[in-house]
This record gives C-alpha cells, sequence and structure tokens, in this order.
C-alpha cells in the first residue's frame, strides 16, 4: 500500500536533531539541535524522498533505552489520520509514503508507535533520529488510556489535540525540530506546530481548534530540506476548512502553475490577501491561511459572507461570491493595463471597488474639489474598465493610466477613490 497523496515530507540521513526528540508534558521543549538542516537524499535518483513506514512491527531497538514502557502499534485511527497528514505533505514537498514492505528502495524509513509510561521523562513525544542508511528513525507517542489528557490520541482527527500531537510526531520524523539555535522556542501556534504558545499572540485565532498541520516556520524548514512539488495547476479549497474532520488551518508553498484559492460556498466572513507572505481569513477563524514568502496565486473565489480581497502583481481574476465584497488595491502594479485584473460577478450596489490605499497622486486636492477626474470608468466593446491616474491633467493628455482592472456591470458610485469619496 502506497501512502502517498497530497502532501508529504521526508527524512534525510543525516540527523538535524539530537538523539532525545521530546516535548515535555508541560509543553517545554527540551530538544536541540546540531546542525543545519541539509537536502533529504534521493538515493535511487527518481525526484522523489521514498520513505518506509513501520506501523506495527514491534518496538525499535531504542524503545526502552529512549526510556519507554508498554510499547503498542498505532491504532487505525492513527493510522489514518498520520496518513492524511502525510497526503497533505506529499502535495507541497516531492515525498511518498510507502507501508513497510511495499517498496523496494526506500530513501528512508520511519517506525512510529506509542508508549504508556516513560521512566526518564515525562514527555508526550520521545523518539531517536537515524543518522545510517536502511536505520529507522523512531518516534513515539504517549498513549494512556487512563491520563484523560492522553484520550485525544486514541481518536485523533483534524482538529483535535490527537492530530496536534500526531503533526508533531511527524515533523519530528522528517527532521524537523521544535526549535533551532538561530529561532529560539517557536513563539506561537501561528508559526509552528511545536509551540506550546497561543496563535492569538500574533492576532490570529483558531477558534480552540488544535493545529494538525505545518505552520509557517514549519513548512519553511521542511522547504530547506524537501524539494518542493510545485508542477501544474493547483485548487486550495478554503471553504472545508475547520469543518468536520478537516484541519482549521493551510499553509500554502506554491511557486509553479496557475492557482487559486476557492472559498466559494464559505458562509462566513473572509479577508483574503493575496500578498506572497499574507495572511488570511477563512471559515470563521483568524488569520488561519498563511501564503508562504515565495507562494504567488493566480485566482480566488469568495463565498456568501462579507469579503474583502487583496489581489497581488500577478494578473488575477477575482470571483465574488453571492455576499458583499470589496475588493481593496494596495499597489499601483497590482492591475496594470500591460497586467490586468479582472473582478467577475461584481454587483452593483452591493460590491466595492477600494482604490483608496493606493498612493496619494498629484494633485488630490484638486480632484476633491472636482476639479479634474482622478479615475474613470471606460466601456469598450461591452467590458467595463477602471482607470487611475497618478498624475493630474486630463484624461486625454494623461496617457496611459497607471492602475487599469476590467470590472463589468460597475458604476462610479461602486468605486471608492479615498475611504469617504466615490466616483459618483
Amino acid at each position: 500500500m502506497s501512502i502517498s497523496s497530497s502532501t508529504s515530507g521526508s527524512i534525510s540521513s543525516s540527523t538535524v536533531f539530537s538523539s532525545q526528540v521530546s516535548q515535555t508534558g508541560s509543553n517545554t521543549a527540551s530538544q536541540t539541535t546540531t546542525a543545519a538542516p541539509v537536502k533529504a537524499q534521493d538515493r535511487d535518483g527518481n525526484g522523489y524522498i521514498d520513505i518506509e513506514v513501520d506501523y506495527d512491527g514491534g518496538p525499535g531497538r531504542h524503545f526502552s533505552s529512549l526510556g519507554n514502557q508498554g510499547y503498542k502499534p498505532l491504532n487505525n485511527a492513527q493510522r489514518g489520520e498520520l496518513e492524511a497528514q502525510m497526503s497533505d505533505m506529499s502535495a507541497d514537498f516531492k515525498v511518498r509514503f510507502h507501508k513497510k514492505g511495499t517498496y523496494a528502495t526506500p530513501d528512508a524509513e520511519v517506525k512510529y508507535g506509542t508508549f504508556k509510561k516513560n521512566d526518564k521523562r515525562n514527555n508526550l513525544i520521545v523518539g531517536y533520529p537515524s543518522i545510517l542508511p536502511n536505520t529507522a528513525t523512531e518516534v513515539y507517542i504517549r498513549s494512556n488510556p487512563g491520563n484523560p489528557k492522553d484520550e485525544p490520541l486514541l481518536a485523533p482527527n483534524g482538529v483535535n489535540r490527537g492530530g496536534n500531537l500526531l503533526a508533531r510526531a511527524l515533523l519530528y520524523s522528517l527532521g524537523v525540530p521544535a526549535r533551532t539555535p538561530e529561532a529560539g522556542e517557536p513563539h506561537s501556534k501561528g508559526y509552528s506546530v511545536h509551540s506550546n504558545r497561543s496563535e492569538t499572540l500574533t492576532g490570529q485565532d483558531y477558534k480552540n481548534h488544535s493545529i494538525s498541520r505545518p505552520q509557517i516556520d514549519d513548512f519553511d524548514r521542511l522547504s530547506a530540506k524537501y524539494t518542493s512539488n510545485t508542477e501544474g495547476d493547483q485548487i486550495y479549497r478554503l471553504a472545508s476548512l475547520g469543518r468536520g474532520l478537516n484541519p482549521a488551518t493551510m499553509t500554502i508553498g506554491d511557486t509553479g502553475g496557475h492557482d487559486t484559492l476557492d472559498a466559494a460556498g464559505d458562509t462566513h466572513d473572509q479577508m483574503i490577501d493575496l500578498h506572497p507572505g499574507a495572511r488570511s481569513s477563512v471559515g470563521g477563524f483568524k488569520g488561519n491561511v498563511t501564503l508562504s514568502s515565495q507562494t504567488l496565486i493566480e485566482d480566488v473565489n469568495t463565498g456568501l459572507g462579507t469579503n474583502t480581497v487583496m489581489p497581488n502583481a500577478s494578473i488575477n481574476t477575482v470571483t465574488l461570491g453571492p455576499g458583499s465584497n470589496t475588493v481593496a488595491y494596495n499597489h499601483d502594479w497590482d492591475s496594470t493595463p500591460h497586467a490586468l485584473d479582472t473582478i467577475v460577478g461584481f454587483k452593483s450596489g452591493i460590491d466595492k471597488l477600494d482604490l483608496s490605499d493606493l498612493p496619494r497622486p498629484t494633485g488630490m486636492d484638486m480632484y476633491l474639489e472636482g476639479r479634474f477626474p482622478l479615475a474613470d470608468i471606460i466601456t469598450v466593446d461591452g467590458a467595463s474598465y477602471v482607470r487611475r491616474w497618478n498624475t493630474r491633467g486630463s484624461a486625454t493628455h494623461r496617457g496611459n493610466p497607471d492602475f487599469m482592472v476590467r470590472v463589468d456591470g460597475i458604476q462610479d458610485r461602486d468605486v471608492l477613490v479615498t475611504k469617504s469619496h466615490t466616483l459618483g
């Protein structure tokens, strides 16, 4: 059985974390790093890091020496959640996971299991990294049915603490530690799955959902070790985030293809920022969708609530849902006559085009006095375009506009040129 689908990480033959991979019961990380991340080795040259996964082969050679007692293999629910996380990871990186014995030439091996107690430390996760080929990295998670704090691990899912523990175990097995000497301890869950500090410290809010997918610091560390998987056009479906067993958060690292953030169907108010490195709020959460600094998304579909979209410098198509939408531009270069955005489904009198954050043009005071047009709407062959200039003068003598976007059906009253002034 191949355990591969949409996201994945892998294990390098060189260790990047200490032999005691652990997180204490009080959530104080005791792990340290000993070397800078190195790229995982694709030993057979097939373009992927293929990892053999052992769920039930018994305790590994280091289980007892780590201080563990009471080994059990992962149960079906634990395997299912872990495989879902592996699948998500494979979408972002060239890593594939395979059940033990199903792949002839794996690049690395990892053994997972649980333990009932540890006589050396009160840790939730204890492991031993392999530094030798054909020797498995071992990662064990505390699972004690008598301890209420451990109960979620018996039936983990994408939103509970059990899913969070498996996410941390997966990252540990891929050589992504809780901290590095350079970065220090992760300062909030908004930055790392490993953190014990609330994401609200950074203005984000995941509504008490446990974090079960890599956050931006985790993603950056994975990127340092594994080749990104950015071929082809991707649709990132955001409307299901936090629903059912789906995780509440998503970090996107995509530098290839023509990609779409699809939030159609979400009934919550949305704030979607397409700029590289930005955070968006979808599904009733705050700041739960993060774009890596290298990610460029071309298109977006909004949902049913009151939404704000901020396009980026690529050629964007913004498809507006039935809710009330504002498309806000921050830079002139985010839509120009030569790289023209298109806003689809604009509803005059309901939706807004907000140009108030564009650079203040020469002669703004004269515009506000009604003495010359700063922006206008033209219709050519049935298509409507909003144009804006940064210099004063008549429309016939200003040359090409600095900003231009296609918005069919828009009227003067729908265009905010300042926070309190429209074209109408």
